[in-house]
């Protein structure tokens, strides 16, 4: 009997090993789960920054080529206008012309100032109005970004 009690301690010993040894395990696949989680959530957070910023590069590739065509279109209409003009003041025996201009969109400025710019003047006159309207995106796309960090802090 005690030589049965004997391997049944050893037994019970061994036993209590093996389920210490498994709640060891148990515990570290616990922590690897958790940090496994912890990477996952990282990763999803990364992948949205970098979608964002994949979309911000695609806007401003947009806006690039945008831009490159919307300069040669102008650069070409004025061509046009400068051989229009130039084959009217010539049919009319005029060697000097300006464009008359009406509209209600001229930056402040009355229609007589505009009346005697030339082609090129008026031109340049856009490509800063042009340039001012892109300083403006900017700086609102900049606040609207900031205003975006400050709701997620919330």
């Amino acid at each position: 009997s005690s030589s049965s009690n004997v391997v049944a301690a050893d037994t019970n010993e061994i036993l209590m090993l093996q389920i210490s040894t498994l709640n060891a395990e148990k515990q570290k696949f616990k922590d690897d789960n958790l940090s496994l989680q912890n990477k996952l959530i990282e990763s999803k957070s990364s992948n949205e920054k970098l979608t964002e910023r994949c979309r911000h590069a695609e806007v401003l590739s947009r806006k690039a080529t945008r831009g490159g065509n919307f300069e040669s279109d102008v650069a070409e209409e004025v061509a046009r206008l400068r051989c229009d003009a130039l084959n009217a003041s010539q049919a009319n025996g005029h060697s000097n012309y300006s464009f008359r201009i009406s509209s209600n969109m001229n930056g402040g400025m009355n229609t007589s100032d505009l009346m005697g710019m030339s082609a090129e003047e008026l031109y340049d006159m856009v490509s800063q109005l042009r340039e001012s309207v892109k300083e403006e995106r900017d700086l609102y796309h900049e606040l609207l970004a900031e205003h975006e960090d400050l709701l997620a802090l919330l």
